[in-house]
């Protein structure tokens, strides 16, 4: 438990309390604020994979429903290139996405390593 000053008033407040008792202001600590900044950083990179997955198999769908429908000749090639344009936006989408996400998971790994386990006694040390 730390003491942190409040925002509006500048009291000395707890950083588990979630109110400023002098002004009412709502406290928000560092601890907080890294955690809600790591969830919405999770769900842009869960927004950025769905949108890639939605070009993607709307690309392959677009393909299929343009075979199934019958289209000959040129129009068959030209519904195939679209449908292909659209499955490599959504797979290099993907792929960048996922860069991203294991970068950002790298740096938080770095930034917060896990703690090491004690060392175990050996057996034949008693």
């Amino acid at each position: 438990m730390a003491l942190i000053a409040c925002s509006e008033c500048g009291r000395d407040v707890s950083d588990i309390a979630s109110t400023c008792p002098g002004c009412g202001a709502p406290v928000i600590s560092e601890k907080k604020k890294t955690i809600v900044k790591d969830v919405v950083q999770r769900l842009r990179h869960a927004q950025e994979r769905r949108i890639a997955g939605i070009f993607f198999f709307g690309g392959v769908l677009y393909c299929v429903f343009s075979a199934w429908i019958g289209e000959k000749g040129n129009a068959l090639a030209r519904s195939f290139k679209w449908g292909m344009y659209a499955i490599g936006i959504g797979f290099f989408m993907y792929i960048v996405s996922e860069f991203e996400r294991n970068m950002y998971e790298r740096k938080q790994r770095k930034m917060n390593p896990p703690h090491p386990e004690p060392p175990k006694p050996s057996k034949g040390t008693e």
